[in-house]
């Protein structure tokens, strides 16, 4: 058989044909494609432009897979989008049933599960990257000028860089506070955590449901540079009702003397009749105050065989013993923690009343005056971390208990002022300065049942007991009036019920009635002002310290 002869276009067809392709790239260039590079045509023959190809790639970062989809590669779009899709509605399905608090909770207080979030978090960004680099490359269909080539590089760069920064954000958030509750809440128990106390069963749905009142002490030490032993210059207890968070606060002043211990402690059998070194009844620099406890203790650790911290142990037998309450858990912060805190939230506004000393004192061990470096003015002021540290510490020309006053308005301030937006973002900062100024002997594993009792706390009333010269005497007290004290105010208090008003009150009168014999005030006369007396050892709301 012999075949048909393969009829080849002449050369003056080819020309023509090369003219008529030239003309219309000429007319509508955005419709060349290249083929050098294996690269399919978009989609849809509409937007093969520059400015579509801006569009569509900020539309691939803002719905992962659209990018993908518009160039072609349909499947693989699908399959990225429909995956960004659901993980968008199980996240709206967590907020919509409330609980994004509580799923934040789990996450935040777990190490294992802050490492996943970690890794969850990177993966989801370098994936998200990539899907943005990628449909941005399979988009481009023509050739771009070097300017062009220079805008979309730099858009590319900013939607990776908006897309990127947030998870790495959150995995580095996510790693720093797995850090801090493995340093800071270790499961370890050095301090020798002693039964009988409270503690929550962190299997259980509500932790604390077998524990009615957990007490918290809360010292803030004076270690830190330049600072010789340690000495627990702010010595408050938390008693909290785990059920409705209602909380007390006992302020216990550092100079009381003659500390008495909890019954079966090492302190109670060695000074049976309170806290006096140097002999009963006697002080001898100050040896015998309640913040000398610590420094005993660490300078005769004979009397504490097996106890990492005997200056810790003894004075929480001491506050416990004077208290008449156990300690079940004690949380400690030196000065540069306070400052960080302070310097991490912007500072706090204070209405100083007088010029309060920065130094000043007495140095115990050679018995030479500290420099007074400055003065913190009177007046409204917005005081950093340095200057609120010394409004609260100063003791220069006043004494312990107007700075136990000092130290509460502080304290009020900075629940009152704090901002969250600030501490979110100086948390790195704060959390790695809680790693080496803070110790506590809550667990890891008891964090989360702490959070939800802080949610508790936060919702309830706060009061405080101080126990100033109002209320005791330092030099001689009465340790069993300071127990009843305590228990009254821990007492539940009576839910308020409306009384009779003024004018439903019976009017006493008649020849026996000790009142005016007249009907009341005459009109115009301004309304009598009832004179209240306020028992100083009735606990107060922690709002009213400061006015």
């Amino acid at each position: 058989m012999v075949s048909e002869p393969v009829a080849y276009p002449s050369r003056r067809a080819i020309r023509a044909q090369a003219a008529r392709a030239s003309a219309r790239h000429a007319r509508h260039p955005e419709r060349a494609v290249r083929v050098t590079g294996g690269q399919a045509r978009h989609a849809t023959d509409a937007g093969q432009g520059f400015t579509w190809l801006t569009v569509l790639t900020a539309l691939g970062a803002l719905l992962p897979g659209a990018g993908l989809i518009a160039a072609g590669r349909r499947r693989s779009g699908a399959v990225v989008l429909g995956l960004f899709l659901l993980a968008v509605g199980a996240l709206g399905a967590v907020v919509a049933a409330g609980g994004v608090t509580e799923l934040g909770l789990q996450v935040a207080t777990r190490p294992d599960a802050l490492l996943v979030a970690a890794v969850v978090a990177v993966a989801g960004a370098a994936s998200w990257s990539l899907v943005i680099v990628v449909g941005h490359l399979l988009l481009r269909r023509t050739r771009l000028t070097v300017l062009q080539r220079v805008v979309s590089g730099l858009l590319v760069t900013a939607l990776v860089g908006l897309v990127a920064a947030p998870g790495v954000t959150a995995a580095r958030y996510a790693l720093t506070q797995r850090s801090l509750i493995l340093t800071v809440f270790d499961e370890e128990d050095g301090d020798g955590r002693e039964g009988g106390l409270a503690s929550p069963d962190v299997g259980a749905q509500d932790p604390w449901a077998d524990e009615p009142r957990v007490n918290v002490l809360l010292l803030g030490s004076d270690a830190g540079p330049g600072r010789v032993g340690t000495r627990t210059d702010t010595m408050i207890v938390a008693s909290i009702d785990t059920d409705s968070g209602e909380t007390v606060l006992f302020s216990v002043p550092r100079n009381l003397e003659g500390p008495v211990f909890a019954e079966g402690s090492v302190g109670a059998e060695l000074f049976p009749d309170g806290f006096h070194p140097s002999g009963p009844g006697t002080c001898v620099q100050n040896d015998c105050h309640l913040n000398a406890v610590w420094s005993w203790a660490q300078d005769n650790p004979q009397h504490f065989p097996g106890v990492a911290n005997p200056g810790l142990r003894a004075t929480r037998d001491a506050i416990s013993g004077v208290l008449g309450i156990p300690l079940d858990y004690y949380a400690i912060v030196n000065l540069q923690g306070f400052e960080d805190v302070i310097d991490a939230i912007g500072g706090i506004r204070m209405t100083v009343d007088r010029r309060i000393p920065i130094g000043g004192g007495t140095n115990l061990v050679t018995g030479e005056r500290y420099p007074i470096t400055g003065y913190i003015e009177p007046g409204e002021q917005v005081l950093d971390g340095y200057h609120a540290l010394w409004y609260a510490r100063s003791r220069e020309g006043s004494d312990d208990y107007d700075r136990m006053a000092r130290q509460q308005c502080v304290i009020a301030a900075v629940a009152e002022q704090a901002d969250p937006v600030r501490l979110a973002r100086a948390f790195p900062r704060l959390a790695s300065s809680a790693e080496r100024n803070v110790f506590t002997d809550v667990r890891g594993s008891e964090l989360e049942a702490f959070v939800e009792l802080a949610l508790r706390v936060q919702d309830a009333h706060i009061r405080s007991v101080s126990f100033d010269r109002d209320v005791i005497t330092p030099e001689d007290p009465d340790f069993e009036a300071i127990h009843e004290i305590v228990a009254d105010a821990l007492e539940p208090r009576p839910e308020p019920t409306a009384g009779p008003t003024p004018a439903d009150s019976p009017t006493p009168s008649g020849p026996d009635d000790d009142g005016p014999d007249d009907d009341g005030p005459a009109a115009g006369d301004p309304t009598p002002t009832p004179t209240v007396t306020s028992d100083p050892a009735e606990p107060v709301d922690v709002e009213d310290v400061c006015g």
